[in-house]
Parts: structure tokens; sequence; C-alpha cells
């Protein structure tokens, strides 16, 4: 899955508001999406709906199960994010899982974070798939996953395009898959 071509230009800002799954949908001005169709699906089930008055949709999700999250509406691009709910590590602000096309954990997989600091933080994903590390979300930071046999996976991001969405008890953290 490339997901550095996550648009942009009209795309959603999502914020995570409580441990139960809301999410307060945005344009990138800022401007609060009201009717943006939802669709939640996660270990086969799936939950969708819209988005109130307020851009806001609630859901329960499951924590420890890799979802993915749809929401279109009209005049704004489609935006799908896979992600894992997990609890929340406060110690620091840059979280992602690597997996493979069946979802298992990419152990090892080397990664790279450059950004327009002088100092690049590189280490490899745990057990789990998982690389846990803080970054500075003022500046344009590149991620690039490299494992032997696989595609490399290279994402651009900011302060505006976040990766993490946090909430009082849990994260969510997006799902990188490798391809063969």
């Amino acid at each position: 899955m490339d997901i550095s071509q996550t648009p942009r230009v009209s795309g959603f800002n999502i914020e995570l508001l409580s441990p139960n799954f809301t999410l307060n949908v945005q344009d990138m001005d800022g401007n609060l999406i009201d009717h943006a169709h939802i669709t939640i699906e996660c270990d086969g089930a799936t939950i969708t709906g819209i988005t109130d008055q307020f851009g806001c949709f609630s859901a329960a999700v499951t924590p420890g199960e890799i979802c993915t999250l749809t929401i279109s509406s009209d005049c704004y691009q489609l935006f799908v994010q896979r992600f894992l709910l997990i609890p929340i590590d406060n110690t620091k602000n840059f979280v992602f899982k690597v997996v493979d096309g069946s979802d298992n954990p990419i152990v090892s997989a080397d990664v790279t974070i450059t950004s327009t600091l002088p100092d690049s933080i590189t280490g490899q994903t745990d057990a789990d798939g998982m690389f846990t590390t803080d970054i500075d979300t003022n500046f344009s930071n590149t991620l690039t996953i490299q494992k032997s046999g696989l595609q490399d996976v290279t994402y651009t991001f900011n302060s505006f395009n976040p990766v993490n969405i946090i909430s009082e008890h849990n994260r969510i953290v997006p799902v990188i898959t490798m391809q063969p």
C-alpha cells in the first residue's frame, strides 16, 4: 500500500476526541465537514455512518484490531487509511505498525526518518512490527521503510498530515503494508 498518495490539497484532518473513537472531520482550512460518509472495517465487521453538523462521528472500535477508515464527501478526495488502535504511550509522538499483505508484522524492517533538521532518525521495527520515536512535526518529514525481499515504502508528512491520532486512553497508529 503506497500511502504517499494521501491527498494534501483537498483532504481531511482527523482528530480522535474520546476513547470510543470519535472522529472530527475537517478540510485543510479547518472547516468542519458535515454529512461526510464514514466506513470503518475491522476484522470482518463494518461500521458506517455520516458526520453530524459538527463534523463528528462516533463508533466503538476494539483496540488491537487492524482497521480501514474511509471518508468521502462531495468536493473532496477520498480518504482511506489503515490504522491500529493501541493503548496510549505518552513517551513518544510518532508510532506506526508495518505488516505484510496478510497483516503479519514485519520484524526488523529498517526505518529512516529524515527532515529539514540536520539529524536523521534510524532504527528497526520490533517483534510486533511496531516503530516508536519522537519527531518534530513542525517540519516536513520523510519516512522510508526497507526490508529485504519487499518493496520500499516512502511517506512524506508534516504537521497538517498527522500520522498519530491521540485520545486520553488510546492512540490510533497507521498500518503500513509492504508488498513483495
